[in-house]
C-alpha cells in the first residue's frame, strides 16, 4: 500500500523525453512507482490533473550554507524548498564556514561575523571541513548540499589580513587546506576574486592551487576578478587559464556585465535604470540588437574558450524583472 498517491500527474522526469500523464505513488520519502495506478491501495490520493511532477531543482550557486550554524537553518531554508530546489551548491565566491584553524582566528573570526552575524566563538562547533560536515548530518539538514572549499577563509588562514601576494609557503598551507577539504568530501575550490581577501591573489596562487584540484578531480569555480565589460573578457580569461594549466573543469560563477561609459558613466547609468524601470517604453524604443551584443560577445568568448580545449562553463542569475534591459546585464539564461 502506498502512502500517497498522486493521480493523473504531467511527469517530467529529467530524461529528456517531453511530459507524459501518468499516476505516481509514493511511500514513505521514496517514489515507488510511476504508472497506472488506478486499483493501487493509498492511505491518500491527491488528483493533480493540470500540474507538473518533476525532480527538485538544483541551485549550483547559493550561500545558503551560510546558515548551518543557526538552530533555526531548516525554517530559514524552507522557501528554496518551496521553489522545487531539492540540493543546493553552498561555499561559493570564497565564502563558507569552513575550515576554521587556529592560525589567525581573529582575522576568520571578523570575516565570518561580518558575513552572517554570527557569534564566532557561540556558534562555530567545528573546525575542519569533516568535522563541519559532521555536524550537520549528525544535526540534520532540509536540502542535499555540496559544498565548495571556500578560498578567502583559507587564504585568511594562511596569511591572515595581510593585504599582500601569496609567496611558496603560504600557497602551501593553503593547498593543505584545500587537500584536506577535498579529501573530506567538498568537491572543488571557489573563488571570490572581486573582494578581499581574494582580491589579493594573483593568477600564479590560483594555478598552484589548481594543481590540487588536479589531484582530486574537483572543480575550480570563481566570483571572477571583475563583471565590468571594459575588463570582464580579462577576468574569463584567468578562470581559463586556471583550468587549462591544471586540465580541469574551470566555472564562472553568475555571469553578468555591468557597462562601463567612461566620463559619461554616471548620467548614462541613470538612463539605463531609468530605461529598466519603465519596461513599456523601453521594450518599444530600444533594439533587439543593443540588448543582446553585450551578452553574445561574453558568450562568445566562453565559446572559443571550449573550443580550444578549455573545460569551462558558468551559470546564469535570473534578470531582474520586469524590463528587456536588464538583459544588457546577464542573458535570459543558459
Amino acid at each position: 500500500m502506498f502512502d500517497l498517491i498522486l493521480e493523473n500527474a504531467s511527469v517530467l522526469d529529467g530524461s529528456g523525453r517531453e511530459p507524459y500523464s501518468s499516476d505516481i505513488g509514493i511511500k514513505g520519502a521514496a517514489i515507488e512507482r510511476i504508472g497506472n495506478l488506478e486499483g493501487a491501495e493509498a492511505e491518500r490520493r491527491v488528483d493533480v490533473a493540470g500540474r507538473t511532477v518533476c525532480p527538485g531543482f538544483i541551485d549550483v550557486h547559493s550561500h545558503a550554507d551560510l546558515a548551518y550554524f543557526r538552530p533555526d537553518h531548516a525554517e530559514l531554508l524552507s522557501p528554496l524548498v518551496k521553489q522545487g530546489i531539492t540540493t543546493f551548491v553552498g561555499g561559493n565566491c570564497g565564502m563558507g564556514l569552513a575550515p576554521v584553524t587556529r592560525e589567525h582566528r581573529d582575522g576568520q573570526k571578523l570575516y565570518l561575523e561580518v558575513f552572517t552575524q554570527m557569534n564566532f566563538e557561540k556558534d562555530v562547533r567545528w573546525n575542519t571541513m569533516g568535522s563541519f560536515m559532521d555536524m550537520i548530518e549528525k544535526e540534520g539538514v532540509l536540502l542535499n548540499t555540496a559544498l565548495l572549499a571556500p578560498h578567502g577563509m583559507m587564504r585568511i588562514s594562511a596569511l591572515g589580513m595581510e593585504m599582500t601576494l601569496a609567496d611558496d609557503e603560504a600557497i602551501s598551507r593553503m593547498r593543505r587546506s584545500l587537500d584536506e577539504s577535498l579529501e573530506a568530501g567538498a568537491f572543488g575550490l571557489s573563488t571570490g576574486l572581486q573582494y578581499f581577501p581574494g582580491n589579493q591573489s594573483d593568477t600564479r596562487e590560483l594555478v598552484e592551487l589548481g594543481k590540487s584540484l588536479k589531484q582530486h578531480d574537483a572543480i575550480f569555480t570563481s566570483h571572477m576578478r571583475s563583471y565590468t565589460n571594459t575588463t570582464l573578457p580579462l577576468a574569463i580569461d584567468e578562470v581559463a587559464q586556471v583550468a587549462r594549466e591544471n586540465d580541469i573543469y574551470g566555472h564562472v560563477s553568475h555571469i553578468f556585465s555591468m557597462p562601463w561609459f567612461g566620463p559619461l558613466h554616471r548620467p548614462a547609468l541613470k538612463a539605463l535604470k531609468w530605461l529598466a524601470r519603465h519596461a513599456d517604453f523601453s521594450s518599444r524604443v530600444v533594439p533587439d540588437f543593443l540588448i543582446e551584443a553585450e551578452m553574445k560577445s561574453l558568450l562568445g568568448k566562453i565559446e572559443r574558450h571550449r573550443n580550444s580545449g578549455v573545460q569551462i562553463g558558468m551559470d546564469v542569475m535570473p534578470p531582474p524583472p520586469g524590463s528587456r534591459i536588464s538583459w544588457l546585464f546577464s542573458p535570459p539564461g543558459r
